[in-house]
């Protein structure tokens, strides 16, 4: 690996990502590469180190596992939160379910209620016919 890798890194990253402020509207304030002078200051031996690094995987490969821990953590949580969505969902709609339920149950205990009272006003009314028909009688 090259001081100059970064370079192009940034060139890469940038520049095609349209990241300038002025014509991609983006993220970077200067050219691209132009940051990267830094990294002529740790030296060869720095940038070998890493190379090597890089190519035997350890710190990525440390990286990529502490990563894929993490996104499963995430997951997880996710998962148990869908879960615990979905059973709130679901009881909510039952509680819809029960109060449509009780609402039509007591509408229907109320037009009961009506056919009975006019039942027992009908009821009244033909008493009071044999009333006034057996008085007649008696007198």
């Amino acid at each position: 690996m090259e001081a100059s890798d970064g370079m192009y890194g940034e060139i890469l990253c940038t520049r095609f990502a349209q990241g300038y402020i002025v014509n991609g509207g983006g993220f970077s304030h200067c050219a691209a590469g132009s940051s990267v002078h830094t990294t002529r200051i740790l030296g060869d031996e720095y940038w070998s180190k890493v190379r090597k690094e890089i190519l035997t995987g350890g710190e990525l490969r440390r990286n990529v596992r502490r990563e894929v821990m993490k996104s499963k953590e995430r997951k997880e949580v996710y998962d148990k939160f869908m879960s615990t969505a979905k059973a709130m969902a679901n009881t909510t709609q039952r509680i819809i379910d029960l109060k449509e339920n009780w609402d039509k149950k007591k509408d229907d205990l109320e037009k009961t209620n009506l056919q009975i009272s006019d039942q027992v006003v009908q009821f009244m009314r033909d008493s009071q016919h044999l009333a006034d028909f057996s008085q007649a009688l008696k007198d």
